[in-house]
């Protein structure tokens, strides 16, 4: 115990001669700055201009580490955006890899045919033909996406039906026509219903050659008796509605005196200034009330009363009129016999359903 107590007083001494050394020591420099106030100025800016330069350089640092995380931030979020893209292309990979359904389909040996034409892969339905919409945009279920193979595959590989190139070119150039779009237009819509644009003219001309078939195995079958057809017109009358055939004029102000305008004819009616528009037919349930009641009320060849308008007046001529009549059973029979082959079309259309798929192995996946 002595010992311990020892010890420590001997400590206690060499820490108390420390710290009176430090300060013995620290007192000159005191001294020396109190002697000589320039010298201390110098050195306490010689110090502030060190803490700047250390903030300085610190501020710089540490914008360094905010641009790091920044760009590591982008790179983790491309990162991501490109592991996205690689996820969706894997999913669209795996749904044209993954089959749904596998026809087996045994290739026609007819004497003299096309070689090409026999050479015949069976037919593979992926689950991407199965969400995906056909190309006109209808969605269809699995069935109905069998059926379509097996009509496009009897269409062309049993009766020859093959569509040419310039078939389809002269298809999709109708389109166009018809819908007033570009080719460009027309791509963007094969690619919005998830087909390139040589999938989509292979669709097409698909699609055609069905029609094609349906026309020959069908429709070229469907027969309408006439004496059923007139019993079809008779219980099923359909009108026309009255129509007027006439042409308008505007008549600018000061071109005719109040007493021709009170009483048209054709001699004042000629003057070179009144504009005529083209003559068109005018359908009685196309029309207001009002104007009805004008038009109904004139003759052939008469001016309606001048209607004062912007800048001069209006006036209507009528030219013909067709009263509301009953249509000839020849303007109907399209009609009629279309509507009369309807249950023909689907009691045949179903017993060559039936047929083809019983004609091929169909296996589910």
């Amino acid at each position: 115990m002595k010992k311990w107590l020892l010890m420590i007083a001997l400590v206690d001494m060499a820490w108390s001669d420390a710290v009176t050394s430090s300060q013995i020591e620290e007192k000159p420099e005191k001294v020396q700055e109190e002697s000589n106030p320039t010298s201390h100025k110098a050195a306490k800016d010689s110090r502030k201009k060190e803490s700047v330069k250390n903030d300085a350089e610190n501020a710089a640092k540490e914008a360094q580490n905010l641009r790091e995380e920044a760009k590591n931030n982008t790179q983790d979020t491309e990162q991501k955006v490109s592991e996205q893209k690689a996820s969706t292309a894997t999913s669209k990979r795996e749904l044209v890899n993954k089959i749904a359904v596998l026809i087996y389909v045994t290739a026609p040996s007819q004497p003299g045919s096309d070689k090409e034409l026999e050479k015949v892969s069976d037919i593979v339905i992926t689950l991407l033909d199965v969400e995906r919409p056909s190309i006109d945009g209808r969605m269809r279920t699995l069935d109905e996406l069998i059926l379509d193979k097996l009509m496009a595959f009897e269409a062309v590989y049993f009766y020859r039906m093959v569509v040419s190139d310039e078939a389809i070119d002269k298809y999709i150039n109708s389109i166009k026509e018809h819908y007033n779009i570009s080719d460009d237009q027309l791509r963007a819509m094969f690619r919005q219903a998830g087909y390139t644009y040589e999938e989509g003219r292979e669709q097409l001309g698909a699609s055609q050659a069905i029609d094609s078939l349906l026309n020959f195995k069908i429709r070229s079958r469907l027969v309408v008796d006439e004496k059923e057809a007139r019993a079809y017109y008779d219980a099923h009358p359909v009108y026309e509605e009255a129509s007027y055939k006439i042409k308008k004029a505007f008549i600018p102000e000061g071109t005719l005196t109040e007493e021709e305008l009170g009483a048209l004819s054709d001699k004042s009616m000629k003057k070179s200034s009144i504009q005529w528009s083209s003559p068109y037919w005018l359908a009685q349930d196309e029309m207001t009330e009002e104007r009805r009641a004008i038009i109904e009320a004139m003759e052939v060849d008469q001016y309606s009363k001048p209607e004062q308008v912007t800048g001069g007046y209006e006036v209507i001529k009528l030219l013909l009129a067709k009263p509301r009549a009953l249509k000839s059973f020849e303007d109907r029979y399209r009609e009629i016999a279309e509507k009369l082959q309807e249950p023909q079309y689907h009691k045949m259309f179903e017993a060559f359903k039936k047929e083809l798929l019983s004609k091929y192995e169909i296996v589910y996946l």
